[in-house]
């Protein structure tokens, strides 16, 4: 099997992209910053962003009251049992 023919940096020409679709590097460069330029003054995204950290920051606060909830959650279940308990035997 042959290898793949790469041209020697000798034989390369600056500013001209070696792949075979002969694009040229500065416009792809113009093209990459106008696009980085354009997606760094897009805020279309950013009320999602603040919506997602305003929901983290409830979870985390329900997170942080659930170990006080819980013996009172375990309390009425244990009180439930029992009335369940004694409704049956009676």
């Amino acid at each position: 099997m042959g290898q793949l023919e790469r041209p020697s940096i000798a034989r390369m020409k600056p500013g001209v992209s070696h792949r075979g679709n002969g694009a040229k590097r500065p416009e792809l460069e113009r093209t990459m910053v106008k696009t980085l330029v354009r997606l760094a003054k897009d805020e279309s995204g950013a009320t999602a962003i603040e919506y997602g950290l305003i929901a983290a920051a409830g979870g985390l606060a329900i997170a942080g009251a659930m170990p006080g909830l819980n013996s009172h959650i375990a309390n009425a279940w244990v009180a439930i049992a029992g009335a369940v308990t004694t409704a049956a035997t009676q």
